[in-house]
């Protein structure tokens, strides 16, 4: 009889030792691969939660938005229909009805069509009533407010009422910016309220700067045909899209 025992074998031809090392290894991938599924499908999972939180958020930041543009134009056409039933609405008025109105809107504004032959006796106007240095104004190459050209017509900025610490950029004559132009020509062209492409905002603060004009069109009382008769002036609403996303909304954790 032989001095070493003989081993036994699995299945007749697998040694006892053998089999012990791929039995560990099937266990080994086995649990890798439970491991895996495991990890992909608690990954999905996250990103699923992910997925309808952020739809979540938008959409109910969308619902803001929405409510929020809406406020805005009923304020604005509200402040239209003061002007419209009006005779005349002078300084002190358009601030004291436009004041509580500034929540959520950077200024809001009254602006009156111009033409070169009133210019003169327009900008005098507006001294004797107390503005002594006013006079039409346009943006230079640098973005300052400068002596306005000589022109056809003008849309002037004659009231504002404003949150910003820079003032007022009263007398700046809204055509002589393309998208400022191209939106009171859609005014003009519908005879209703129209909203600007975004842009740089004339006097607002840097971080409040980029926004857009709310525009309605002021008709005088027995204008008829709104899509033919241009507006006597306009009302506008100052909006800065970083207030109209975020403010109210809250802050995130750190």
């Amino acid at each position: 009889m032989s001095l070493h025992a003989v081993r036994p074998k699995i299945l007749g031809f697998i040694r006892e030792d053998v089999s012990a090392w791929l039995v560990a290894l099937l266990v080994l991938l086995v649990g890798g691969v439970l491991t895996g599924l495991l990890a992909w499908s608690t990954l999905n999972l996250f990103h699923h939660q992910l997925r309808q939180r952020f739809q979540l958020l938008a959409s109910e930041r969308y619902s803001r938005i929405e409510e929020r543009f809406e406020d805005q134009e009923q304020r604005l056409d509200g402040l239209r229909r003061f002007f419209a039933n009006s005779d005349s609405v002078s300084r002190a008025e358009f601030d004291g009805y436009t004041q509580p109105l500034l929540l959520r809107t950077q200024a809001y504004s009254y602006a009156e069509r111009v033409t070169r032959d009133q210019r003169a006796a327009f900008e005098r106007r507006v001294r004797d009533e107390g503005l002594s240095s006013f006079t039409l104004r346009e943006l230079n190459a640098a973005g300052q407010l400068q002596l306005a050209g000589e022109r056809d017509e003008y849309v002037v900025v004659l009231y504002s009422q404003t949150q910003s610490k820079l003032g007022s950029p009263l007398g700046y004559d809204l055509l002589a910016q393309p998208l400022r132009r191209a939106t009171l020509d859609r005014v003009d062209q519908h005879g209703g309220m129209a909203v600007s492409q975004p842009m740089h905002l004339v006097s607002i603060e840097p971080a409040y700067a980029r926004g857009v004009l709310l525009v309605a069109p002021v008709m005088q009382r027995d204008s008829q045909n709104r899509t033919t008769t241009k507006p006597y002036g306009y009302v506008m609403a100052v909006i800065s899209m970083r207030q109209l996303l975020a403010d109210g909304l809250p802050e995130a954790s750190r």
